[in-house]
């Protein structure tokens, strides 16, 4: 048989389509990364007092040892936070890594920067702004 007559054949060609179809990354793996849904505060959010916790609701459950919160004044000062915790006791993904800010916050604005892997091992980053006002 020539290579033009065994093209030919649908069975051949649907063979060589369900091939390639299979060793292509399914859209979901090309999207699986961990995204940022929520945030306390939220991005470009203007707080009238300092927050007591930085809470974070990523898309899929994220790994809590290598999972990175930091924050920063508007001029790149670090600012000490707790220990980023979630309460799995639920076992429900929805519940929020949340890091306790240690002291109150001065008025001005601010960065939280963040690195999460997830449980298969993606890796993702962002950054939150947001101020907090003078109260009067």
């Amino acid at each position: 048989m020539t290579m033009i007559r065994i093209i030919r054949r649908p069975a051949f060609v649907l063979g060589c389509l369900l091939a390639l179809t299979a060793a292509m990354p399914s859209r979901d793996a090309r999207l699986r990364h961990v995204r940022l849904k929520k945030s306390v505060p939220a991005a470009n959010d203007t707080l009238t007092a300092s927050p007591k916790s930085l809470q974070f609701w990523f898309s899929e459950k994220v790994d809590l040892k290598t999972t990175d919160i930091k924050l920063a004044t508007g001029a790149a000062v670090a600012v000490s936070l707790g220990a980023a915790t979630r309460d799995d006791s639920m076992g429900n993904m929805e519940m929020p890594v949340v890091t306790e800010v240690t002291r109150p916050l001065a008025p001005g604005a601010y960065v939280i920067s963040w690195a999460a892997v997830a449980d298969d091992g993606e890796h993702s980053k962002g950054t939150v702004k947001f101020v907090v006002k003078a109260s009067h």
